[in-house]
């Protein structure tokens, strides 16, 4: 009854929880594609960044959709590995 009175309704039960997936999936995604797209090796600092930055991608693409936040990761990756690509090409 205070249920009732407190809020004029009755009380709204809220649906089990789900799993999300999809943070995990921008995550892999992202891995794979600075592994096969940037060529960058996988150490544990990179894995790292890239965990951070795929969980920000996702965060992001919730906020303004897919396009932007994708293009300006994509472009982000591409001027970051630069350094590498260019040590890797003295380097051989």
């Amino acid at each position: 009854m205070g249920a009732i009175l407190a809020t004029g309704t009755l009380p709204i039960r809220p649906d089990p929880g789900r799993i999300d997936f999809l943070p995990l999936l921008t995550v892999l995604v992202t891995l794979v594609a600075v592994r096969m797209v940037l060529g960058i090796r996988l150490a544990w600092p990179v894995v790292l960044g890239v965990v951070v930055g795929g969980t920000a991608l996702g965060w992001a693409i919730e906020a303004w959709g897919v396009g932007v936040p994708t293009a300006v990761a994509l472009a982000a990756g591409a001027i970051a590995s630069t350094t590498l690509h260019r040590r890797a090409r003295r380097g051989a």
